[in-house]
Formats: structure tokens, sequence, C-alpha cells
């Protein structure tokens, strides 16, 4: 399911999942990760794709409210108060 929402090929998506892939002298070679490391692997895609889902959902609300007044924007508070983040990201909007 995961393959097909994301329009990438199944084998392929578990081959990234599932295997350390380089190519030596013309030929690939496959390694499997361990268990640790598919789950790193497996967590990184899914921070990658909530954080670029996120940045998507940023633009379509800004772009939506156009800016026609200088009062409609939305912002994403520190409520912490110890980040200064030029950009903010998913990590933010989490907190």
């Amino acid at each position: 399911m995961t393959a097909q929402i994301l329009h990438v090929d199944v084998h392929d998506l578990r081959n990234v999942l599932l295997a350390r892939i380089s190519m030596m002298e013309n030929t690939i070679i496959s390694v499997p990760l361990t268990v640790h490391e598919a789950e790193h692997v497996r967590d990184k895609l899914a921070k990658t794709i909530y954080a670029r889902l996120f940045i998507q959902l940023v633009v379509y609300v800004n772009t939506s409210i156009s800016f026609k007044s200088s009062t409609s924007h939305i912002s994403i508070i520190d409520t912490i108060g110890f980040e200064n983040c030029p950009i903010n990201s998913f990590e933010q909007f989490c907190i």
C-alpha cells in the first residue's frame, strides 16, 4: 500500500528499506540491513514524508490566504522558547 501511495514499484521500495545497495566495478551489490538499520531507514523515510507534507501544507495555506492583507498569516509559536529558527519545520509543529 505504501508503494502505491508513493507511486513507486513495491520491489524497489522493499529493496530500499531492507538492503544497502552499492555499485562495484559495474556490479550491483545488495547487502541486507540489520533489523535496527532497517528500522532506522523506515523511520527516516516516514519523517521525511511528514516533513515534506508539512511544507506542502504550509505552502497551500499561505497560497490560499494569498496575503490579501498584511494581517493574514499563520505562525508557529515556539511555546518552549529555546529555539530560534529562521524557517519553521515539521519538528517545530510537533512541539
